[in-house]
């Protein structure tokens, strides 16, 4: 592989990034990234995994005590465990943010490890946003690096989403230059996550393998700043990330753009989600909701429901049944006839005995999928899909959604955002604990301590 790129000329950039040198969008952006992750870590707190990592120190002999605190409980612990357990968290319902080009699911991966580290530090809400504007753009720029062909084997969040938070966390260590990339190469040796879970019943992987980004993120920036040394050619080495986990690199993502007055900016390309749902199912149901409520449409009246997606989707799509709360997030008949039936998806639509309803499981062999070349050719720019309602009476709708809401050029409103996270963080603490921390969080920039974020709010009703 050719040498077209350096590991130290990203760390060099992420260490030198500042705060004042961002502009107001990208600071805005790493705000509502802060509240979009806080809503999917609130929306997780009963969620079995997350009880069974809440469980697994305690059965280790560990005892409770830390400078940090699980949200839903409150029990002290270890920033590193903080990390662990809140990034699993951030990626266990489908409501966390993502990178179309990346493929990264990148809040999940830097947001929490960067509040266990600013809390345990006890930086400032300037810090805190700017260690997340750092952890987005070395993240997206590793998924960016091995992406799309990656992503056939490979989960991206617990692969790439490694290298975001060990960049997150070393900003806020004040990590220099070579400590940063030191910081990388550890990350990038730990990297992991395999896209078999999907398959074979593993779906508890899935929040498992952000947890452990997060964790492993964590520990690379915090053994780097004792002197702990790594790969310092982690992208570009012949035995690197690049050469271990694609066939079909683009090395130039590394380093393209470092020196441009636009740099940092990768944060202001996420997309944040509608629905609870993949993200590759998130432009199909757009469509499908349209249809229903332009044409008054009624499961009774539908014949078959086609959509037609890009390769990627559709590849990754197919094989999934809905045998459990979380496969049936990844199984597009079953979120369709969900739209369909329902009229909203919501986190409630996942629930057990949504999966033993009868008239969803009958629903779903009316809808067929497809492969489009056409839609293939965009992505992974555009996340299109077109959808087709075909009516007992032989009539047909269809949709064509290129951009669904939630994409950056169709950004969610700051309504949109403020309603997913009160209703994802009422349910734990309350409506008025809710509106409180979501105020904090918008105004974090002026906070001297993130810690301060709960400062006198209730943590949660869990036991565990």
């Amino acid at each position: 592989m050719e040498t077209v790129m350096s590991s130290q000329a990203l760390a060099n950039a992420l260490a030198s990034c500042r705060y004042r040198a961002l502009p107001p969008e990208t600071v805005q952006s790493a705000t509502w990234c802060l509240v979009d992750t806080l809503a999917a870590v609130y929306a997780a707190v009963e969620e079995f995994p997350i009880h069974r990592l809440r469980e697994f120190w305690r059965a280790d002999g560990m005892r409770p005590g830390g400078p940090c605190r699980l949200i839903g409980t409150g029990t002290r612990v270890p920033g590193a465990l903080a990390a662990l357990v809140h990034s699993a968290m951030a990626q266990s319902l489908e409501m966390d943010d993502f990178h179309k080009q990346s493929i990264v699911h990148i809040g999940s991966t830097v947001v929490p490890p960067a509040l266990a580290a600013a809390e345990r530090l006890g930086r400032n809400g300037r810090d805190l946003l700017t260690a997340i504007v750092v952890g987005y753009e070395a993240g997206i720029r590793a998924g960016e690096a091995v992406n799309p062909a990656h992503h056939r084997i490979w989960h991206s969040t617990g692969t790439c989403g490694t290298f975001g938070a060990a960049a997150a966390v070393g900003k806020l260590l004040g990590l220099a230059p070579a400590a940063m990339n030191n910081a990388l190469g550890t990350a990038g040796t730990q990297a992991a996550g395999m896209n078999q879970y999907m398959i074979d019943g593993g779906e508890m992987s899935k929040p498992l393998h952000a947890g452990k980004a997060g964790l492993n993120g964590y520990l690379a920036a915090m053994l780097a700043a004792k002197g702990f040394t790594g790969a310092t050619r982690i992208f570009e080495g012949d035995k690197g990330f690049l050469r271990a986990t694609t066939s079909a690199p683009h090395p130039e993502a590394i380093t393209t753009g470092l020196d441009q007055r636009s740099f940092p900016d990768r944060i202001t390309r996420v997309t944040r989600r509608l629905f609870p749902v993949n993200g590759h199912i998130l432009s199909p149901l757009e469509g499908l909701l349209t249809l229903r409520e332009t044409h008054q449409i009624r499961a009774a009246q539908v014949q078959a429901v086609e959509i037609a997606l890009y390769a990627e989707a559709y590849n990754f799509l197919q094989p999934v049944r809905p045998t459990s709360p979380f496969l049936a997030r990844f199984c597009l008949p079953f979120c369709v006839a969900v739209a369909v039936l329902d009229g909203e998806v919501t986190p409630q639509s996942f629930g057990p005995r949504q999966l033993k309803r009868q008239d969803l499981r009958q629903f779903m062999s009316r809808v067929r999928t497809r492969e489009d070349p056409n839609l293939t050719a965009t992505f992974p720019a555009r996340w299109s899909s077109e959808v087709t309602v075909e009516l007992v009476d032989g009539t047909r709708h269809t949709a064509c959604v290129e951009i669904p809401k939630g994409d950056p050029s169709n950004a969610l409103s700051r309504d949109d955002l403020a309603t997913k996270f009160l209703k994802s963080v009422e349910s734990v603490i309350g409506p008025r604990a809710a509106q409180r921390l979501l105020d904090r969080c918008l105004d974090v920039r002026r906070l001297d301590r993130v810690g301060d974020l709960w400062r006198g709010l209730p943590w949660g009703r869990s036991r565990s």
